[in-house]
């Protein structure tokens, strides 16, 4: 429904009255204004918190589908009722930093939600999604009056018939409570009603720990400061909290049935199901289920056809690089004639045929003792140094000889290091000739 429509409803029905509100999208933003009760939008409304159960499950798991089929489970443990009597929705399902996946999950007896819609429709309302109201009051707060992930809120719901208390985070909506019974009621009454709202909310800051907490106040009574102070005595005592009161806080539910329609969000969280399904939401399932699989279909064929493309690509590639080798190794083996797929062992044993005929060749192309002499006497002679005695190899030389400088025989050992040789220099002073004799080793 979220795409179909971009004018909605979102309906309360409060204490035997009609709040109905129009929502219209405008660019990103949703416009909304007051509405009649019957108009042909299609509209959204709530389940009282007081007739559902809402609780924040987690599985152990780290794969999403497997907690999905999981998770009915661990919520059939936590209801009061049997599952199979209910209609129950997981909304978002995610991820935990710890590696589980958890998801808040809603429920409601089938017979209760049945009840609750003969009321609706008798007052003309046939909704198309049926969501907790916890949920739809929770979003449209935190939409209005976002909050940080580490703070924590109160949403108190002042409705003319019922009681709604809704604690969470900026992760999300974690649990909700409710009576029967408005804020006036409770507190003309004084009995367990009160104690058990009061108890409720101990065990929420006692879970939370050290968590800063701030209280938000909506619903028709939250425009009554009298009722907002005398009804926050009761229920927190004396400590006191930042808080907020929603701009019409009569319509905040409405507003956010109506926000959640729009979005598609309330979707995922629709009561109204099975035979309690609204025609209309049948038929978008049929529509949405049929587009699924149209998009699943042309993904399908989309990577088909890639894989093909890919397994083209390959094989051309594959041809090129075989014809390349073959011509490789003709050439290296001196034939044309070489079966497919022995290329590269031809190729090794013609090269290992040709090992010694390349060793001969190659050490006839190293330089000899003529190219080494030559080499030593062009970088001796800017030195003035005179040698006695030479003998030298290819790989080798030993020089005897004198200079006129201690240095001259480090300048001669240091013109072979950079080409690969090691040498060795050995000096003694100047003897009666007043000239430096060294001898040099070089070896490669």
């Amino acid at each position: 429904m979220g795409g179909a429509a971009s004018v909605v409803r979102g309906v309360d029905l409060s204490g035997g009255r009609v709040v109905a509100v129009e929502g219209k999208r405008k660019r990103r933003a949703i416009e909304y204004r007051s509405a009649e009760a019957n108009s042909a939008a299609p509209c959204a409304a709530a389940l009282p918190i007081h007739l559902a159960f809402i609780r924040r499950l987690t599985a152990p798991l780290p794969s999403i589908e497997k907690a999905r089929r999981v998770l009915p489970s661990l919520l059939d443990i936590e209801l009061p009722f049997p599952l199979e009597s209910c209609s129950h929705a997981l909304l978002h399902v995610a991820r935990t930093q710890q590696g589980d996946v958890e998801a808040l999950a809603t429920a409601a007896r089938t017979d209760d939600i049945a009840a609750h819609l003969d009321r609706l429709q008798q007052a003309g309302i046939n909704p198309l999604v049926l969501e907790h109201e916890a949920v739809a009051l929770w979003r449209q707060s935190v939409e209005e009056n976002p909050l940080s992930r580490q703070q924590r809120r109160l949403l108190i719901c002042l409705g003319e018939d019922r009681t709604g208390l809704m604690v969470g985070s900026g992760h999300g909506l974690d649990t909700a409570t409710g009576l029967r019974q408005s804020a006036s009621e409770i507190l003309q009454a004084q009995t367990g009603g009160a104690q058990r709202l009061a108890l409720w909310w101990r065990t929420q800051r006692e879970r939370a720990g050290a968590a800063a907490w701030h209280i938000a106040w909506c619903g028709p009574g939250a425009d009554k400061p009298d009722l907002r102070q005398d009804f926050g005595a009761l229920l927190l005592g004396e400590s006191e909290y930042k808080s907020i009161t929603h701009r019409d806080p009569a319509t905040l539910l409405a507003r956010g049935l109506a926000n959640g329609l729009l979005s598609g969000d309330s979707l995922q969280g629709n009561l109204r199901q099975g035979a309690l399904a609204h025609p209309a939401a049948e038929a978008q399932t049929r529509r949405a289920a049929r587009s699924r699989l149209w998009t699943l279909a042309a993904a399908a064929l989309l990577l088909i056809a890639v894989n093909l493309a890919w397994l083209h690509l390959l094989s051309r590639e594959r041809n090129r690089w075989q014809q390349r080798l073959a011509t490789e190794a003709e050439t290296v083996a001196g034939t044309d004639r070489l079966p497919r797929g022995q290329e590269m062992l031809a190729a090794q044993r013609a090269l290992e045929s040709q090992a010694a005929g390349w060793t001969a060749f190659n050490r006839a192309r190293n330089p000899g003792a003529e190219q080494l002499l030559a080499q030593i006497l062009r970088v001796a002679k800017p030195y003035g140094l005179t040698f006695q005695n030479l003998v030298i190899r290819p790989s080798s030389f030993l020089l005897n000889g004198t200079a006129e400088d201690w240095n001259d025989g480090e300048r001669l050992a240091s013109a072979f290091t950079g080409d690969g040789w090691q040498t060795k220099l050995d000096r003694s002073d100047a003897g009666a000739d007043e000239r430096v004799h060294f001898s040099l080793k070089g070896e490669k």
